[in-house]
């Protein structure tokens, strides 16, 4: 009875509505703020676009896995209304801080529409957020492959900070790869061929991803090969420093734009054909993808360690780094 009644009093909002009303059931007073992003939120989805939504909170609950689990199964109720899946992203009031120039909390605040914000800090943190770039030169437009970042050429590497010193997001792209190496290692010498195929697409694609992370946020698309060549254009400059860099770096492109089909054949196979993973692998095929990936890894490593040189011994490649000082 009395999830009939709940169900009839949420029959009656519009279904944004739902969604806050549903989280601030799971979260209280815990709830800061909610946002709705993404081709939704810019007005460019097609029918069967999802719906991305950035949940912000005081302090986290169980901890950032667990509670992403759980507010995705509050928002059971917003996915029934609107019949579509929801993609959601969780995080705390420090995490926001400290990780602004994340590509998903940068991409969220700034096409953002805000549908909660329990005290304002949401939207004060788009407002400032905003301003900051706008101050810094850096835009953020719509290529062939999907939306991506305009960064002056004396950001690399590209660090943004608000107040405090955030992580870069090269370094999490390149521990990101590495961790798919791994699995893709292990599944390959356990004979789950589907598995390795899709860890090592992923190590190749944060491999490349890790590179173009260094001079601007990376878009969030499966093949960052056109985002990588577009960057040993703009940045030619500095990557000619760097002996065999740029050649090192067009194979690192050339291997995820061959990696990127791997995506979508490692879990559905191939769907004109009717033909499902386990049909398509074999085992010399996925060794030479997890080859591959092993090599891109190895080429984003040096990369990195080359380009960011100069800033771990005090200057920024390109000349001032735009990070902002610690604060104490």
């Amino acid at each position: 009875m009395r999830e009939r009644a709940v169900g009839r009093r949420l029959g009656k909002l519009r279904p944004c509505d739902i969604a806050v009303v549903s989280l601030r059931k799971l979260y209280g007073d815990r709830l800061e703020g909610v946002m709705l992003f993404g081709s939704r939120a810019r007005g460019d989805e097609r029918e069967d676009s999802d719906y991305d939504v950035l949940i912000l909170v005081s302090s986290y609950v169980w901890g950032p896995l667990e509670d992403y689990f759980q507010a995705y199964r509050a928002l059971k109720p917003f996915r029934e209304r609107v019949l579509k899946d929801t993609t959601v992203a969780v995080i705390s009031l420090d995490d926001l801080q400290e990780s602004v120039s994340t590509s998903p909390v940068l991409n969220a605040l700034c096409e953002g529409v805000v549908l909660y914000d329990r005290e304002g800090r949401m939207g004060r943190a788009k407002g400032k957020l905003v301003r900051k770039l706008k101050e810094l030169g850096v835009r953020r437009v719509k290529e062939e492959w999907g939306y991506t970042w305009l960064v002056p050429a004396d950001m690399v590497p590209f660090r943004l900070s608000l107040d405090l010193d955030d992580p870069a997001e090269f370094e999490y792209r390149l521990r990101l790869a590495l961790e798919h190496l791994g699995e893709a290692r292990k599944a390959l010498m356990a004979g789950a061929l589907i598995a390795a195929a899709h860890e090592a697409q992923q190590a190749i694609e944060n491999a490349a991803k890790s590179v173009i992370a260094v001079f601007k946020p990376p878009s969030w698309v499966h093949n960052p090969a056109p985002e990588l060549r577009g960057i040993l254009q703009t940045h030619a400059k500095i990557i000619s420093r760097a002996s065999s860099l740029e050649g090192r770096l067009r194979g690192l492109a050339e291997i995820a734009e061959e990696a990127a089909p791997h995506h979508a054949i490692s879990s559905y196979g191939d769907v004109r054909g009717m033909v499902t993973p386990a049909e398509v692998y074999r085992e010399g095929q996925v060794k030479e993808l997890v080859d591959k990936a092993e090599r891109a890894v190895a080429i984003a490593r040096g990369a990195i360690g080359e380009l960011t040189a100069k800033t771990r011994s005090g200057s920024s490649p390109g000349g001032s780094s735009h990070t902002g000082a610690r604060k104490r």
